[in-house]
């Protein structure tokens, strides 16, 4: 769906009102994932079902202690760090955190995109240093959402 400018400075509002940018961090039998992840959380379920509409992703479904439903619509890795571009110009409050997110994806998909491979003819793992700059800007972004 081709979304105007002033249908991204919305859904921006949105996300800098509502929305979360987090960084999981996923400890594997022998490496680590850390995977991007762009969210919304409301009550208005017509605006979650817009927003999985015009960006795909995953909606969760739950209830409050009060009885009333809520949804979370979810973007993770490669489709978060879309969304966040599109968005980025029109963000006032979570700017940075998009920021640090596509940094984030830019080291952590270096050598996958690169196809850098070990001599099993894996793809490398994230060198020390990459790990470390990762844990930095994951916790950056963790201090700005409290």
């Amino acid at each position: 769906m081709q979304l105007q400018e002033r249908d991204l400075a919305y859904i921006a509002g949105i996300f800098d009102g509502e929305g979360c940018v987090c960084i999981l961090k996923e400890n594997q039998r022998k490496y680590t994932l850390f995977r991007i992840e762009a969210s919304i959380q409301n009550t208005d379920l017509a605006l979650v079902e817009y927003l999985k509409t015009c960006f795909g992703g995953y909606v969760g479904f739950r209830k409050l202690s009060s009885g009333k439903m809520f949804a979370k619509w979810c973007l993770s890795c490669k489709s978060a760090v879309e969304f966040l571009e599109k968005i980025k110009p029109f963000l006032r409050i979570k700017k940075r955190q998009a920021e640090l997110a596509s940094e984030i994806y830019s080291i952590t998909n270096l050598k996958k995109r690169s196809g850098i491979r070990d001599e099993k003819g894996r793809i490398q793992k994230l060198t020390e240093e990459e790990r470390n700059e990762v844990n930095s800007l994951r916790q950056e972004i963790k201090n700005l959402n409290h």
